[in-house]
């Protein structure tokens, strides 16, 4: 009976931690102010936080990180003396929404088994690939349109990149990758794999397929960088472990170890260099190439190139200090006469979220940032170092830690390092 009640239990958490996912995807879905993903998610954190108030088993060290953090942060950005526009919904964010979706995210762990977490994953991330191709390649109902984000383009024209009910295409990428290299890192983990090969590996070609429609860089720039991670740990760890067998009765056994590592070694090189070839191939095979001379010049030049610099210039006029206060993003490039592509009105954050923090709330903000990744990451597992390193990477070319996916999944890597402590 008690079995019976707990399968139940799982498949209704599965089910709302779906629905979570899939109205964070909604991101031009609004009511009032505030996304439909954002009024959801304080909801079901709201049902777990009552949930674990009744066990008595709130963690609220995480409370008191977030919220001491976000109140200095508060402090600095109300003593700029710079313009802002929107200063309040950063500090909504920073007070509410952030460490509600970090502690959902960690009680992810507790509520539903591995298996059924890889479930909703990989659900959640075919979900957003097939909406994706949907808005992309169909025609589209007016009420599937009024849930796509179209970005202006020249002479009041609008159009549609391959990035289904996100705001960009680099969003999608972004998130969709996080569900995707999420949901394999935790089958390697647990060594849990499908007994139907043939249609994992259908949902495995209609995401990667999806990553190259999307035209997004980084998202290979972190896969390679994970790949090339996890390659020198494993290589470390099993030199480190022959180095231990030194007396003669057990050299053959040091020889074999340091044999793995080189073989373990080439191997991986082999993996990167494949997929890096795969990219070039199917790159210059694209009718829009992801990458060309053209674009890098323009990136350089127009875009995150010339913003990099104005950012490096507004540091080094505050003596590398910062703290121009949350909002002034999007003052600066949207007041003053200053034309970079992908910054101006409605642009609250530059491309690097590191730069962003720091122009924003000084240094501290940077430390907040380093501290929330450090504390989630572990080699306990490949996901709990894989995940981090993940945003880690897509931080430094994107705005991402103003999305509610970079703590959801930064607080279930927290969750299973808890989990892993504790011989679950």
């Amino acid at each position: 009976m008690f079995e019976y009640l707990r399968a139940h239990t799982q498949i209704l958490w599965s089910a709302l931690f779906i629905l979570l996912f899939a109205l964070l995807s909604l991101q031009s879905t609004k009511i009032g102010g505030a996304r439909v993903g954002q009024i959801y998610l304080l909801a079901l954190f709201g049902i777990i936080f009552l949930c674990d108030l009744q066990k008595r088993r709130i963690a609220y060290e995480v409370f008191l990180f977030f919220w001491l953090s976000a109140t200095i942060m508060a402090l600095i950005s109300f003593a700029s003396i710079y313009p802002k526009i929107g200063e309040s919904k950063f500090l909504i964010k920073y007070f509410l929404i952030f460490p509600a979706a970090y502690y959902l995210g960690m009680r992810m762990t507790d509520r539903i088994s591995v298996e059924k977490l890889i479930m909703v994953l990989e659900i959640s991330a075919l979900f957003d690939a097939l909406m994706a191709y949907m808005i992309y390649f169909l025609p589209m109902p007016p009420f599937i349109m009024s849930l796509v984000h179209f970005r202006d383009a020249a002479y009041g024209a609008v159009y549609l990149d391959f990035q289904g009910t996100f705001f960009e295409a680099g969003v999608y990428a972004y998130a969709v990758g996080a569900l995707f290299f999420g949901a394999l890192l935790l089958r390697i983990d647990y060594h849990i794999w499908p007994r139907r090969k043939w249609l994992y590996a259908l949902y495995f070609a209609t995401i990667i397929l999806s990553f190259f429609l999307s035209t997004n860089k980084t998202v290979w720039i972190a896969l390679i960088v994970i790949m090339i991670f996890l390659i020198l740990y494993k290589s470390i760890r099993l030199l480190g472990h022959s180095s231990r067998y030194q007396p003669d009765g057990i050299r053959n056994r040091d020889r074999s170890l340091k044999l793995l590592s080189k073989i373990n070694t080439l191997y991986a090189i082999g993996l990167i260099f494949l997929v890096v070839l795969s990219f070039w191939l199917v790159n210059e095979l694209m009718p829009r190439p992801m990458i060309t001379m053209e674009l890098i010049r323009i990136k350089l030049e127009q875009e995150r190139g010339k913003a990099f610099l104005i950012i490096l210039d507004l540091l080094r006029q505050s003596r590398w200090i910062g703290g121009y206060g949350f909002g002034f993003v999007e003052y600066y490039f949207g007041v003053t006469p200053v034309d970079v592509i992908g910054l101006g009105e409605g642009v609250s954050m530059v491309f690097n979220s590191f730069l962003d923090i720091w122009l924003s709330v000084s240094i501290f903000g940077v430390l907040f940032m380093l501290l929330l990744l450090f504390f989630s990451f572990s080699t306990l597992s490949f996901f709990t170092m894989a995940i981090p390193i993940y945003f880690f990477v897509f931080a430094n070319f994107n705005p991402v830690a103003a999305s509610e996916e970079f703590f959801l999944f930064l607080g279930i890597s927290y969750g299973f390092i808890q989990r892993l402590k504790n011989g679950h």
